[in-house]
């Protein structure tokens, strides 16, 4: 119950954040009126149930440093487009492996690495520094509506935990490796897509696949759920463009529109996917004078589609990431932790890891039944704090089943 009072005062904050993100540049003519949105979106859906001023303070300054690192990157690349990707798609790269190896808050560093790469305004290279200014603080604004209103408004956050929670890195964990490489495939494939097919602001595929590539990559998300959620979402989307948007009337009727679909996806829509529910509304590209064209609203559309095609591409290549193979992986590099370095602290978080993906194997297809496979992760948990691992080897399991081929 004090769970479910939590996520409700947390959709709510995050409706209202996103509903005043959106009114905000309108009232005052800015004509970025999505960033600040789309921030509050990737916070919220990736957020703690209680936030801190502390979290937005980290967060501001990622924003902050990720705005000085992509303006000097253009600066000093101005007329070498390819060299200034390059150079890019590694600090991307490193920072959303920095991201994956940090046990926190991982909102911080995917602003640094969303920022970088939203001042670059799809190779135009006329007032730069203006574009990128604007994209920043409209971030920043996001940022600082989204933590006041989680805090002073809906008071959610524990007092009790606040300063104490300690995080740190955990380093040369395979997977946020191996992560960080899908992503850096996925900036390039992105790029590639916008330069050889043309497309309109299609670097704005790249921003947001090789971004959210930290929530699907080596993770049990996958594309394939996204693209029904945003099919589901993008249904909506064109009946309220169709039916809603044309009759509203001035900015509270926007307003309130925009928080109730919001609260669906932040209250209905499991937090680790809700993001991409939530993206649809991207599609209305909301504006003081609303300009309804429906060619542009379905080709606004297949941008979103093309981003998603990316990262489903990428869960197959360059490293097989279904289920029953990366428990087996897993598995493998337990065994071997164990019996070299019981006390590693990679232990725990392979053991987690396994877990989870044992509940996302098809067990009647491989012939294992789920119980059986749950309980080994048990067995297996119970090993490392006992630091026995003989306690597995009488453990009646055909983990060999798993290697199986599927089509």
């Amino acid at each position: 119950m004090i769970k479910k009072s939590r996520k409700l005062k947390h959709s709510l904050s995050a409706s209202l954040s996103v509903a005043l993100a959106f009114l905000f540049p309108m009232y005052f003519g800015i004509e970025d009126t999505s960033s600040a949105a789309i921030t509050i979106m990737v916070i919220a859906s990736s957020d703690s149930l209680n936030t801190s001023v502390l979290k937005g303070f980290y967060r501001v300054l990622g924003t902050f440093l990720g705005a000085i690192i992509g303006i000097t990157l253009i600066s000093l690349f101005p007329q070498e487009r390819v060299l200034y990707l390059v150079i890019l798609s590694i600090a991307v790269t490193i920072t959303l492996y920095i991201a994956r190896a940090y046990k926190g808050d991982k909102t911080i560093f995917l602003l640094t690495a969303m920022t970088m790469m939203m001042v670059f305004d799809g190779g135009n290279t006329d007032d730069v520094f203006l574009y990128a200014t604007e994209k920043t603080i409209m971030t920043m604004i996001g940022i600082l509506i989204y933590t006041f209103m989680s805090i002073y408004i809906f008071a959610n956050y524990d007092i009790k935990n606040e300063g104490k929670e300690k995080f740190g890195f955990i380093w040369f964990d395979a997977e946020d490796i191996k992560g960080a490489i899908v992503s850096f495939f996925v900036f390039w494939v992105s790029v590639f897509i916008w330069i050889y097919l043309s497309i309109p602001y299609g670097f704005f595929i790249a921003v947001l696949a090789t971004s959210l590539s930290l929530y699907t990559a080596y993770s049990i998300v996958k594309p394939y759920v996204l693209i029904i959620l945003y099919t589901l979402s993008f249904v909506f989307a064109i009946l309220s463009y169709v039916f809603i948007l044309p009759n509203l009337d001035g900015w509270w009727s926007l307003g309130v529109f925009i928080f109730f679909y919001s609260f669906f996806g932040f209250y209905f829509v499991p937090a680790q996917i809700s993001i991409f529910y939530l993206l649809g509304m991207a599609t209305f590209l909301i504006e003081n004078e609303m300009n309804f064209n429906f060619a542009i609203f379905m080709f606004v559309l297949l941008i979103f589609y093309l981003f998603l095609f990316v990262l489903l591409l990428l869960d197959y290549f360059p490293f097989n990431q279904k289920s029953e193979h990366m428990f087996l992986q897993l598995h493998k590099r337990f065994i071997k932790l164990l019996k070299k370095n019981p006390t590693s602290q990679h232990l725990p978080i392979i053991l987690k890891k396994m877990q989870l993906y044992a509940t996302k194997i098809d067990c009647k297809y491989f012939g294992i039944k789920k119980e059986t496979l749950i309980g080994y992760c048990r067995a297996c948990e119970e090993a490392f704090k006992e630091n026995n691992i003989n306690k597995l080897y009488n453990y009646n399991i055909d983990l060999d089943r798993l290697k199986e081929s599927r089509f």
